[in-house]
């Protein structure tokens, strides 16, 4: 087949750019395609043969004068570069960079606290499992295991062949998406789930993946008792772990947030505690009347009640 390019004088200096831009990627990612020889015509010469390493272009001026350049090649006036020399493409580096997936680094841990485990409270202890390790509430969520773990399965039953130490990496990763502090709220929710599941005698394979008919009792058994944010920290604990261990999270979504919004109205009335009167301005002015402010330390008190004071109001 042969390809007839147009005159040099009905092309654009954008279609030639165009052109020559498209033609520099395919050299610089692609093996080097067979040369092409300038022919004596330039009305038969296949236009996708022109391949321009970056050094050609950057001494032809290409953005200023791209008909030119295309002009100068056709002619055979213009030297290219061999492609044996071109720099490496972004492709083969970033492949190079890739070289770690066969001993991937070390991760931080995710708890290095040497605090000694404390017992836990005669209505809070559950049932001895070689699954629930006595250890510290910021661990539970990693350290207790569901009876059915990560599957090696993909969607249609095929096998991954992930290594137990590429599960474990997987845990510690995803373990790092919650902050310290909510680890150890998440870890006491855990916690009352399981003494709850004991308590009924719920089978280990039935704590997770969890039923919305068992998340229901859950709530339902902790109404009355717990403030409504309490509630919703104890089932969002249960779905963290769910998601930590590669569990489904298939629970009714409307009949939970009923549920929490009904336990949210029966809770005990020594779960929230009264409004207090707001901190006015008038409570400012009387305490810079008692205070000297040519003392350092009242001056510092004042300076910084002020500057709270205000930055809250903003």
């Amino acid at each position: 087949m042969t390809w007839t390019t147009p005159p040099l004088s009905t092309l654009t200096t954008f279609q030639v750019e165009q052109t020559l831009r498209t033609n520099l990627l395919v050299a610089s990612s692609l093996p080097p395609p067979i040369s092409c020889q300038p022919l004596s015509s330039p009305m038969l010469f296949p236009t996708s043969c022109i391949t321009f390493p970056p050094s050609s272009l950057a001494n032809s001026n290409l953005t200023n004068n791209g008909t030119q350049v295309l002009s100068d090649y056709l002619t055979g006036t213009l030297s290219l570069p061999s492609l044996d020399r071109q720099e490496p493409s972004v492709l083969n580096i970033s492949l190079n960079r890739l070289s770690h997936f066969h001993s991937p680094p070390s991760l931080p841990p995710l708890s290095t606290n040497t605090t000694r485990v404390r017992s836990y409270l005669p209505s809070l202890t559950p049932l001895v499992s070689p699954l629930r390790p006595h250890c510290l509430a910021r661990d539970r969520l990693r350290l207790w295991h569901p009876a059915l773990g990560r599957s090696h399965l993909d969607h249609a039953r095929y096998l991954i062949p992930l290594s137990d130490d590429d599960l474990n990496r997987i845990l510690t990763v995803i373990g790092h998406s919650l902050a310290s502090g909510m680890r150890e709220t998440y870890g006491s929710g855990l916690l009352a789930f399981h003494v709850f599941c004991d308590a009924r005698n719920i089978p280990e394979e039935q704590h997770g993946p969890a039923s919305s008919i068992l998340i229901l009792g859950f709530i339902a058994s902790c109404a009355g008792m717990y403030s409504g944010k309490t509630l919703e920290n104890f089932v969002y604990s249960v779905r963290a772990w769910h998601l930590l261990h590669g569990l489904e999270w298939a629970v009714n979504p409307a009949q939970i947030a009923s549920a929490l919004e009904g336990g949210a109205r029966l809770a005990p009335p020594v779960s929230k505690r009264p409004k207090r009167k707001p901190f006015t301005m008038a409570i400012l002015t009387a305490l810079h009347s008692v205070l000297d402010l040519s003392d350092p330390l009242d001056s510092a008190f004042y300076a910084c009640l002020v500057i709270s004071f205000f930055s809250l109001a903003h």
